[in-house]
């Protein structure tokens, strides 16, 4: 899985999974005028998949994942479009793939996010943490259920909203789908 983001009219599609090589660290851009692809812009620094893009200011942040050996990480790195350039950024506090991402007041909110070892019985986070001014900084907000590959939104005022994903099992086995909308106060209004 990629992540992806929307920058400058045109939409980023960054790392994922190949089918025969695991991890890539290739970036593709969308451009819908006029209608076509491209695949000739300088790679991620770090190969991974099961990421997420978000956008703050002019870069692009690629924000944890799981790499070959399928762990995941806390790497951040960040991408400049107009200038074709890659960079590396403070990692985050805990290694995650597939947080919940949110933009918002200059600055980038994760929350959950599978931890471990990526696998059918990969654990995952309750914890958020915010990065703001060039450091990452946990934050005593947390999902009242562990959750991984789950999408976060702004809501109104000071809240994140937390939706779907998959959560942590209870025990050995898989883990299970999840139908949970949390609204988590992660900021000053």
């Amino acid at each position: 899985m990629p992540g992806a983001a929307a920058f400058g009219g045109k939409i980023y599609l960054i790392g994922g999974d190949t089918e025969d090589d695991g991890p890539t660290n290739k970036v593709h851009v969308y451009d819908p005028d006029p209608d076509s692809w491209s695949s000739d812009l300088t790679p991620m620094l770090t190969p991974r998949g099961f990421l997420r893009v978000t956008r703050l200011g002019g870069w692009l942040y690629a924000i944890g994942g799981v790499n070959k050996a399928g762990q995941f990480l806390k790497k951040v790195e960040r991408y400049k479009p107009g200038s074709d350039i890659w960079e590396p950024v403070a990692p985050m506090g805990t290694r995650r793939g597939g947080p919940g991402v949110v933009t918002a007041n200059q600055r980038i909110y994760v929350v959950g996010g599978g931890i471990g070892e990526f696998g059918p019985n990969s654990d995952a986070s309750k914890t958020s943490e915010v990065f703001a001014e060039h450091a990452w900084h946990p934050l005593d907000v947390l999902l009242p259920v562990g959750r991984s590959s789950l999408h976060a939104e702004r809501a109104s005022g000071n809240r994140i909203l937390a939706i779907g994903g998959f959560e942590a099992p209870a025990g050995p086995g898989s883990t299970v789908p999840s139908r949970r909308v949390h609204a988590l106060n992660i900021w000053e209004a």
